[in-house]
Formats: C-alpha cells, sequence, structure tokens
C-alpha cells in the first residue's frame, strides 16, 4: 500500500521483447530512489519515458516509433495522471539520413532554460565490439518552450567520434555532468561540461554499471544526499539478469556495488523527479474510481 508521502516519481515502460513496440507508460512512486511501488499504469504508450513538472503539469517526453515525418518526438501533458493532451514536436531532425530520434530527456541549465537531450541516428550503422551492425547516434540538445510547445534550433554535442545515444544530463553544484551510453561497446561512461559547449570524459566505464546496458538516468536522495543511477540491463550476460539497477555515489568519483531494483514486473528505461507535492490517492479511492468505470462501462454495455 502506498504511503501518504511519497516524494519521488519515476517513469519507465512495461518490458516488451520486441524493440520497436510502443509500451505502455508506468508510473512508480516511493519514499526513496531505490524504494518504488507502481503507483498507476498510464493511458499512453511509448518508450524511454522522461518527467518533469511546472507549476500543477507534469510533462511526459516519450519516443514513439509510430512518428513520421516532419515529428521527433511526442510529449503527453497532463495534471492528474487520468487525464492527457498529447503534442508531436519537431525541430527538424528526422529525415531519410537521420531515420532514427530516440531516447530523448528533459534537462533544465542553469539559467532556467528548459532542454531536451536527443540522440539522432546520423552516423548511418556501424559495428558493435561483437561484430554486428547497428544504427549510430550522436547526442544532441534541443532548446523547448513549454508555453508555446515548440523545440529551437537542435545543438550537436561534440564528444568523441563514438556511436553515443542515452545521454542524461544533470547538474551538481555548478557543474554540468552527463550519463551516456557507448553504443560500440555497451557501456556507460561520465563527462562533464562548465558551459555545455565544451565536455570532458571523466570516466570511459562508469563502475559497476556493467554492459550490455542503456537508459541510464539520475535521481537525488534527499536524505542520504546520495545520487541513485538508474541502469537498464537490457541484454542478460553471464553475470547479471535482465532488468532494473542501480548504483549510488555521493561524488561521482566512488560508487557502490550494484543493485537489483526490485519492481512488481520488468520495467525498462525512464527517469524520475522528487516532487513534495504529490499525495498519493487513497485506496478507496482508487477503488472507488474502477467501480464507477465499470458502471459506465456497464451501462454502455447492456443500454445502447
Amino acid at each position: 500500500m502506498l504511503l501518504s508521502s511519497q516524494p519521488y516519481l519515476v517513469t519507465f515502460f512495461k518490458h516488451d521483447d520486441y524493440a520497436y513496440n510502443q509500451q505502455p507508460i508506468l508510473l512508480y512512486a516511493g519514499t526513496s530512489p531505490q524504494d518504488l511501488k507502481l503507483y498507476k499504469e498510464l493511458p499512453i504508450k511509448g518508450r524511454d519515458p522522461s518527467i518533469i513538472k511546472r507549476g500543477d503539469t507534469y510533462y511526459i517526453l516519450v519516443t514513439d516509433y509510430s512518428l513520421k515525418n516532419p515529428h521527433d518526438m511526442t510529449i503527453y501533458t497532463t495534471k492528474d495522471f487520468e487525464k492527457f493532451q498529447r503534442y508531436d514536436l519537431s525541430a527538424g531532425l528526422l529525415s531519410e539520413e537521420r531515420p532514427h530520434v530516440w531516447a530523448s530527456d528533459f534537462f533544465v541549465d542553469k539559467t532556467g532554460q528548459l532542454w531536451v537531450v536527443t540522440s539522432v541516428n546520423d552516423r548511418g550503422r556501424e559495428k558493435t565490439y561483437t561484430g554486428y551492425w547497428q544504427p549510430s547516434f550522436s547526442p544532441y540538445l534541443v532548446p523547448l518552450d513549454l508555453e508555446k510547445m515548440t523545440l529551437g534550433k537542435p545543438r550537436k554535442l561534440e564528444l568523441a567520434d563514438t556511436n553515443y545515444i542515452d545521454g542524461y544530463i544533470f547538474t551538481v553544484g555548478s557543474q554540468y555532468n552527463m550519463v551516456i551510453k557507448d553504443e560500440t561497446n555497451k557501456q556507460l561512461e561520465l563527462w562533464s561540461s562548465e558551459d555545455l559547449l565544451n565536455w570532458k570524459q571523466d570516466l570511459d566505464i562508469i563502475p559497476n554499471t556493467g554492459r550490455w546496458v542503456e537508459g541510464a538516468s539520475v535521481l537525488y536522495d534527499k536524505e542520504s544526499k546520495e545520487y541513485t543511477i538508474y541502469i537498464d540491463q537490457y541484454n542478460p550476460t553471464q553475470t547479471a539478469e535482465a532488468g532494473m539497477y542501480y548504483v549510488k555515489t555521493k561524488d561521482f568519483k566512488s560508487f557502490s556495488k550494484r543493485y537489483r531494483l526490485v519492481t512488481d514486473q520488468r520495467v525498462r528505461h525512464g527517469s524520475g523527479i522528487v516532487d513534495d507535492n504529490f499525495k498519493p490517492k487513497k485506496w478507496w479511492q482508487t477503488l472507488s474510481e474502477k467501480i464507477k468505470a465499470w458502471l459506465r462501462k456497464s451501462w454502455h454495455f447492456f443500454f445502447t
């Protein structure tokens, strides 16, 4: 049963064996980044969800494989996780030469400007370390205006000459940090920047995060003053089962061992926020809503 105060909200998508299926988005709530319980399966679909809140409105950004030109990404808005408004946005990223725009995440810079960090298939196809061919990506930053619901001019991030995907940017003090996946070697790297223009690699492998992982995101625990790095072990290895894991750190120099994130079902790639104003519904409120929905369906069935 959910407690009365659940400030940590994390969105994931439901696992599916086929990588291109649109999947239900799941909302989890908890008293810490590691103690999460399913709050609701949301009535929206996509992959790689990212969540923020502005005022009393939540915004959920998803990868949507059903999109056609000229849309690059989809944002859903909601105030209650019941009713949603959908927006398909374009920044001119998707084209015949750039057929995939994947794994977009919200990010707020030190001035308060909202951005989307996303991965664009602008490098054709390249071989992985195991020798098979796959799409090759570069990370981009795109400014986002939520009031007008428009994207600005994309900016390519100049890192190493490597297939990079699933970038997630966050701040620690005055410094920008980014965890990002080296898609060629199937590992997570850590980069930092002072101005979002010039980046340096701090770690070519984030310790204890493993291999054949993706979709890393970071959530700060205000009680323990630790950062939780979520890790999607999308493929099993000889030493790790598939599933969601995490490591903890206070300084991004020393890292905990890897832990399994315990959930009621297998979840995939997502991100979270801290929302001190979030108050989960009581169990009888949820039950009442289910009964009302059943009665509406029954009435429609028998009298139409």
